[in-house]
């Protein structure tokens, strides 16, 4: 499922295990989002990494001066039928290249 937040992944797939399954369950959706480019590529983070990568990103950045960006996660809880909502958020910024070779996702560039 895509949808417009972090919240709605998480609140949707909620919706879909409760009355199905009889355990506990958590789901996180999480995802970069970048202020010059207004928040992208947020919740489409994922499908941006695999297609274009962090290079592409950089790509996008080039000669933007302001690289602030911050990486947010919504995480959803179904304990004994009670739905609970955390969320969180790094403040960053995008890197002018890429560094380091570990880590996985945006980390090159976060």
């Amino acid at each position: 499922m895509q949808a417009s937040s972090l919240q709605e992944v998480v609140e949707y797939a909620l919706e879909w295990f409760k009355g199905k399954v009889d355990k506990n369950v958590m789901i996180e959706d999480s995802g970069l989002f970048i202020d010059e480019l207004k928040g992208y590529p947020g919740v489409y983070s994922s499908y941006v990494f695999k297609t274009v990568g962090c290079k592409g990103i950089l790509k996008l950045m080039e000669g933007v001066k302001n690289r602030g960006a911050e990486f947010r996660a919504c995480a959803g809880l179904l304990v004994n039928g009670r739905r609970t909502i955390l969320y969180g958020t790094c403040k960053g910024r995008i890197a002018p290249e890429l560094r380091g070779k570990g880590g996985f996702g945006f980390d090159q560039i976060f």
